[in-house]
């Protein structure tokens, strides 16, 4: 998998797209839909209507919800 900053082919989001799809309910790890979010979000954001929905619906949230999921966990 290539880093999330590199240039992504779109063969590649397309593979990843098709990962999502066939694997979403059934083996589909979270920390596998992370890597893939990692690489398709930034590839989506140069489209302005993708824009708006990540910023209005789904990118932030998504954010914090990983960096709350990288958080170590204090023991009580």
């Amino acid at each position: 998998m290539k880093a999330a900053m590199e240039k992504v082919t779109q063969v590649e989001i397309d593979a990843l797209y098709l990962e999502l799809d066939t694997t979403f309910e059934t083996t589909l790890t979270e920390a596998r839909y992370n890597q893939i979010m990692d690489v398709l979000l930034p590839s989506l954001e140069k489209f302005p209507d993708a824009r708006a929905t990540l910023r209005r619906f789904g990118k932030l949230e998504w954010r914090e919800r990983r960096v709350a999921h990288e958080r170590p966990v204090r023991a009580a």
